[in-house]
């Protein structure tokens, strides 16, 4: 369960809203080209109309305005010429981006390349959900989960796992190990070591096969061992999960194979014949 105390900031419950629908990736791409712009320009206050610019061959064919995504995205305020800010339901009432100029909130501003990086990775993860759109749920939202934990981005896991192993009752063992995986990892982040959460992860996979929702536990429970015991030498180390070949591919190509066999012994037969 998430933290009672804990409300997760702007950039991290906007990740978990892309999570739960990946084809609005391309909200992303206002930060995302506002971080580039500043990097080039080497200035936080970003002309409005060069930002839409790089925005607009993704949003070109939408009827929503910019207006609307700046306000769901909440992460910039602009400025008029003269001097005037606009933040949140504010941003609705401008009609024209001439002379606006975008700036990022200053609690972004102040850990700029680490917001953006995490932007990137965020990006690289639901990048990554197309090849699963056609999947369960639950399997997509492991999967998208395994691509953000291997990512380094254990918070956004924690929190989305915490929410998931709710959602999904008959993946909760699957969720919450994930989740205590990554609340080791970013307790590891701030000079803590919580290896009973290694120890609760293995137990409540062991109760798993070696291979749930696409994600490959036989090895992961391996790792899990080869850490705890790096743990009594006084060494950590990140592990990455991977994934299972589909087991509804597998057989599929052995009967083909089955299938075309007399054919190919065939055709091999009329080859030596001539």
């Amino acid at each position: 369960m998430l933290r009672l105390w804990e409300t997760p900031g702007r950039l991290e419950s906007l990740f978990l809203e892309l999570l739960d629908d990946p084809s609005k990736k391309e909200l992303l791409l206002y930060p995302i080209c506002y971080c580039q712009a500043v990097r080039r320009l080497g200035d936080f206050e970003v002309p409005l109309k060069s930002l839409l610019r790089c925005t607009d061959k993704s949003y070109r064919f939408t009827r929503v305005s910019w207006q609307d995504h700046l306000l769901e995205l909440d992460l910039f305020l602009l400025k008029d010429k003269r001097g005037r800010t606009f933040r949140g339901k504010e941003i609705l009432a401008l009609c024209d981006e001439e002379g606006l100029r975008a700036e990022l909130l200053p609690e972004y501003r102040d850990e700029f390349y680490g917001f953006y990086a995490r932007l990137l990775k965020y990006w690289t993860v639901l990048s990554s959900a197309s090849p699963y759109e056609n999947e369960p749920p639950e399997t997509l939202s492991a999967k998208l989960a395994v691509k953000a934990f291997n990512e380094g981005l254990y918070k956004e896991v924690r929190l989305y796992a915490s929410l998931c192993s709710q959602r999904y009752p008959s993946a909760r063992d699957f969720f919450t190990a994930l989740k205590l995986l990554a609340e080791f990892y970013e307790a590891y982040q701030e000079g803590k070591l919580k290896e009973e959460n290694l120890k609760k992860a293995r137990a409540l996979l062991s109760v798993l096969g070696p291979r749930f929702l696409g994600v490959n536990l036989r090895c992961l429970k391996r790792e899990l061992d080869r850490l705890l015991k790096s743990l009594k030498r006084g060494t950590v180390y990140p592990i990455k999960l991977t994934f299972s070949e589909s087991h509804g591919v597998k057989p599929f190509k052995k009967l083909l194979n089955f299938l075309l066999k007399p054919f190919r012994r065939s055709s091999s037969a009329d080859e030596r014949v001539l």
